[in-house]
């Protein structure tokens, strides 16, 4: 597959010129994004460019709030106790 990069706009919006057939389009995010938990509800989208092109492929962040509550049954197992979310 051909390789094209650009930028979006301050809006978030891109656009590049692509020939007809199979692409392969990934978002990249900055190191410093994903120190703050950023990321995108899907890692790549395929597209199938044809003579019509394509006016709209868009990601779309993923702001996730988890919660919960960890209940031991007895109060000394929960010392040192650690969740990761994986």
């Amino acid at each position: 597959m051909p390789l094209r990069e650009t930028l979006t706009d301050e809006d978030g919006k891109y656009c590049f010129t692509a020939t007809k057939g199979l692409w392969l389009v990934v978002p990249e995010i900055s190191p410093e994004e994903k120190k703050q938990g950023f990321m995108f509800h899907q890692e790549e989208l395929r597209a199938f460019i044809t003579d019509s092109g394509i006016l709209s492929l868009s990601f779309l962040s993923s702001n996730l709030e988890i919660s919960g509550k960890v209940q031991c049954i007895k109060k000394n197992d929960c010392v040192g106790l650690t969740v990761k979310l994986t």
